[in-house]
């Protein structure tokens, strides 16, 4: 990684260091306080059985200030390892050398400085499909769906531009790694543990394990799928696990950069190489709904709601899915008049009940209002 930031660009200022190290003893000193202060609130939550365990436990505390500010606190990463939280703000065409060809990198910038996050040094291998691994457009793909997402990542190396090139915006800059950030990330979070005083024992438990609700950030969303990632470690959650009611596509609910409580399951963890994959589920990160909803509705009552979702699937029942007040859905067959699309107001007859699963069904007995087409 060094020879080809050496091919391509200009020494490390080591003048820098004089100038901005008075600060950085400053910044370093504040870290220092903010984090006894970060701590003390995360014990206190683990002290508390429904407590979440919140990303601000995780995220190095921005700095916003001046150039010569943000500049000490990204030698004090660099020198420390300390992630930091920046914004992923696009892809840009780079060529790392003479030898090696154009190829399309992440890239966010803080506070005056450009950071350029290698695509060897962004994603973990663990956390993408065989095909993103050998296929450069899959991976690109993936790359263009996280941009707008929060990201840590830890500085490499600060190059800085020449005098001449100052008045041009990202000439600054800032190799980076994401994905040591993650690991980093990981051990501490993952492979933590946590002490707890329980019946005048102390008691070791795990910080995130199965059960536990915890704070992810959304990286992207898709029609069927959200992923994000949660103290270093990434997943993908299906849309059934999005919400209790039916959800048609997952990015009219979600987008990067958005905050999501998960409930965590199916832990599977590799301490020989600080690996960890996880399950989780967003609905089962707060009340289900459905419960206190499917008492309001008795069968033969007429109601009106909204098409949420379409079946038509050859191997099921073809139906519509609508949406009731509480939120909760009610399964009606397809209508022998015309078929009501998403986003239409319907009046429905409900004709059964299944309470185990809280299940309704219905019959469509009029349209009110047509959606926009």
């Amino acid at each position: 990684m060094s020879e080809v930031i050496n091919e391509t660009m200009n020494e490390v200022v080591q003048d820098q260091v004089e100038e901005v190290n008075e600060v950085a003893e400053e910044v370093s000193e504040e870290k220092d306080s903010s984090a006894k202060k970060l701590n003390k609130r995360l014990a206190k939550r683990f002290r508390n059985q429904r407590g979440m365990l919140r990303t601000e436990g995780h995220t190095q505390e921005r700095v916003m200030g001046d150039f010569k500010k943000a500049s000490a606190v990204l030698l004090n990463a660099k020198e420390q390892k300390s992630p930091i939280t920046v914004r992923l703000m696009g892809v840009e065409p780079i060529k790392p050398s003479p030898q090696r060809p154009t190829v399309m990198m992440p890239i966010c910038y803080y506070n005056g400085w450009k950071v350029v996050i290698p695509r060897e040094e962004f994603f973990d291998l663990a956390y993408l499909s065989d095909e993103e691994r050998v296929n450069e457009t899959e991976l690109t793909r993936r790359i263009y769906q996280y941009i707008g997402a929060e990201i840590d990542i830890v500085p490499l190396q600060l190059i800085k531009g020449s005098k001449s090139d100052r008045g041009e915006i990202g000439q600054d800059i800032v190799i980076a790694s994401r994905k040591a950030a993650m690991e980093i990330k990981r051990n501490e979070y993952w492979f933590g543990i946590n002490s707890r005083r329980r019946k005048g024992e102390i008691v070791n438990e795990e910080l995130i394990h199965d059960g536990s609700l915890i704070e992810a950030r959304v990286l992207a969303a898709t029609r069927g799928f959200v992923y994000v990632e949660a103290f270093g470690a990434e997943c993908v959650i299906p849309a059934k696990d999005v919400s209790y009611a039916k959800v048609e596509n997952c990015r009219d609910i979600y987008k990067a950069g958005d905050s999501v409580g998960i409930r965590v399951k199916n832990v599977i963890k590799d301490e020989d190489v600080c690996g960890v994959k996880f399950g989780a589920s967003i609905k089962e990160a707060r009340p289900d709904p459905r419960k206190d909803a499917f008492k309001r509705y008795v069968r033969n009552g007429i109601y009106q709601g909204k098409v949420t979702m379409l079946q038509t699937d050859v191997d099921k029942a073809s139906g519509v899915f609508v949406s009731l007040p509480g939120p909760i859905d009610v399964f009606c067959k397809a209508p022998r008049m015309v078929m009501p699309e998403i986003g239409d107001i319907v009046s429905i007859l409900i004709v059964g009940k299944d309470e185990e699963n809280l299940l309704l069904w219905g019959s469509i007995k009029h349209t009110e209002k047509q959606s926009v087409r």
